[in-house]
C-alpha cells in the first residue's frame, strides 16, 4: 500500500482488510476492497456483541461445582489446621 494514500476512516467502520481502494495506472490490479472487507456495527450491535461476549466469559470462568465443593472444603480444612495450631 502505497503510504501517501491517505485512509479514509468513519465512525461506525472498522476495515481489517488492509487492502487497497484502488487500482493500479500498470492494469496491474491490487487486491482491491469489497464489501465483504469492511464491517459496520451501530452502536447497538456493538452493545449486544459485548454483552454476549461477557456473558460467554462467565460461563466459562464459572467453576464446576465439584470444583467449587472441593475448594471450599480445603479452605476449611486449611482454617482449622491454623486454628489447631
Amino acid at each position: 500500500m502505497d503510504p501517501l494514500v491517505k485512509r479514509q476512516c468513519f465512525d461506525d467502520v472498522l476495515d481489517l482488510s488492509r487492502k487497497s481502494n484502488h487500482v493500479d495506472n500498470d492494469d496491474n490490479k491490487l487486491s482491491v476492497r469489497n464489501d465483504d472487507d469492511v464491517i459496520m456495527l451501530s452502536e447497538d450491535e456493538d452493545d449486544r456483541l459485548l454483552g454476549a461476549l461477557c456473558d460467554e466469559m462467565e460461563k466459562e470462568n464459572t467453576p464446576k461445582q465439584s470444583l467449587l465443593s472441593k475448594s471450599r472444603a480445603l479452605l476449611l480444612k486449611l482454617e482449622n489446621e491454623l486454628r489447631n495450631e
